[in-house]
């Protein structure tokens, strides 16, 4: 999510719900029918209106009372008001909190961490070996697209340059570039049940490496090379863990690596499962009160029938 543009647009229906706001102040004011309507008359969920102090800078504040012909003429501004409402509240629902660490593992508590295994040194190229996947923490995982690298040689050495281990990385890492064919992107991580934090070393940022993250089609927000190193100039002495957070009623179930060349380096990925809502425990605990409910009545229906004869 770009918050500058966010921003930019809640900025324009501030401007907006301030002129319909004069407008409609000095519609009211010239306005003649009679009796006046009073704020108490409103219905229960405009009563907010009823502040004399309620005023929109460069126009006179709203008057004490209304009149019934003014009804329909304040409709485009609640119209308004309701709509910059419910943004503001989307907006605040799909947030993400980062962080930025050094080290080169996590340390969130109660994180599993991938690591992408061993594989044997290869200084021209790809390794030989399968992405991860399986379950940690009840949690289903899998990976596709990169491929795993292993190598020992300075970065200059490397075929081509086509990737370079992150700083802190030992053993496999996983790199999504434009070339090879089998390093081409973009590189998806998924988890069936969601997840509430992950977090990656993060080697030799660019501006063309973008991570994105969702909870099933909707995207919680994405990033490029500048979240950790500015300006993102690809240094390969560089790198620094990257830790991300969803909020409150919020899991990520994707993330998307993307690189358009070469290439996006990372290593010892790390997840948290999600934690269950408020919503379900107290649907949880509802069904197994009406268990144990079922159960003693047919209990005492048991013990109330005569013996059989």
């Amino acid at each position: 999510m770009d918050f500058t543009v966010t921003g930019a647009l809640h900025r324009a229906a501030a401007d907006q719900l301030r002129a319909t706001a004069c407008n409609h102040d000095q519609a009211l004011r010239k306005a003649t029918v009679h009796p006046p309507l009073r704020f108490t008359d409103l219905p229960r969920p405009l009563s907010f209106f009823s502040t004399p102090r309620l005023r929109f800078p460069g126009c006179w504040p709203l008057p004490h009372g209304f009149r019934r012909a003014s009804v329909q003429q304040m409709k485009p501004l609640l119209g308004l008001l309701a709509t910059l409402l419910i943004s503001s509240s989307a907006i605040s629902a799909h947030a993400l909190t980062v962080s930025v660490s050094d080290g080169s593992f996590s340390s969130m508590a109660g994180a599993y961490t991938i690591d992408f295994g061993v594989s044997p040194i290869n200084n021209t190229g790809v390794v030989s070996g399968s992405l991860p996947g399986g379950t940690l923490g009840g949690v289903q995982y899998s990976y596709s697209g990169g491929a795993l690298f292993n190598y020992n040689a300075p970065p200059s050495n490397l075929a081509n340059g086509i990737s370079a281990r992150p700083v802190g990385s030992t053993g496999n890492y996983w790199s999504v570039g434009s070339s090879p064919t089998a390093q081409q992107g973009p590189g998806v991580v998924t988890f069936d049940s969601g997840v509430s934090y992950f977090g990656f070393l993060w080697g030799s940022p660019d501006a063309y490496n973008i991570v994105s993250f969702y909870d099933g089609a909707q995207l919680l927000g994405a990033f490029n090379g500048s979240a950790i190193l500015v300006p993102p100039n690809g240094d390969q002495a560089f790198s620094k863990y990257f830790n991300i957070y969803a909020e409150a009623g919020q899991k990520i179930t994707k993330i998307n690596f993307a690189s358009t060349t070469n290439a996006f380096e990372t290593d010892n990925q790390a997840f948290v499962p999600s934690i269950p809502e408020p919503e379900i425990y107290a649907m949880m605990l509802a069904g197994l009160g009406l268990m144990g409910f079922v159960a003693r009545r047919r209990n005492q229906q048991t013990q109330g029938q005569p013996a059989a004869a």
